[in-house]
């Protein structure tokens, strides 16, 4: 997710400093694996729809071995970007939802309390992202720095 995704898919304009948590698809091995807040994606303008800015970007990218997803080939790179795009796109409605004031009443206390469980689970997403062996018990994680604003790591 970028500043330019929110804004696309949930008509919200947010700052640099967005505290909106998101995997870092830069993937040496020192890197960050959650980022603080959700990137600049630095999408072409000559593109006119996010289809085609979403595949420049993959396309721009497809040799570095450290960018976006471990083992994926060029293929699934642009289908995993156009799967997110299906899914950021599907979940506006929610999203509408949860900005109601006040909220109705059948959305769950788990959604509004904070983020102390979201940056675990991204946290271990990141992981099986840059290391995908750890699922199947080849695990060949170097250390790299926590999150932003963490103590330890997962």
């Amino acid at each position: 997710m970028t500043v330019e995704d929110i804004k696309y898919y949930f008509g919200v304009s947010v700052t640099l400093d967005n505290g909106i948590p998101t995997v870092n698809t830069n993937l040496t091995a020192n890197a960050q694996r959650v980022l603080p807040d959700a990137p600049v994606a630095g999408y072409d303008g000559a593109f006119l729809t996010q289809a085609m800015k979403q595949l420049d970007k993959v396309l721009s990218n497809m040799d570095d071995p450290d960018w976006a997803i471990v083992n994926y080939s060029l293929v699934e790179k642009i289908a995993h970007s156009f799967h997110m795009s299906e899914l950021w796109a599907r979940s506006k409605s929610h999203y509408d939802m949860l900005a109601m004031e006040p909220l109705p009443e059948e959305v769950c206390e788990c959604l509004t309390s904070s983020q102390s469980d979201v940056i675990p689970a991204l946290e271990l997403l990141a992981l099986k992202i840059k290391f995908p062996g750890l699922t199947s018990g080849q695990d060949t994680t170097p250390a790299a720095p926590p999150a932003a604003g963490r103590k330890g790591d997962i």
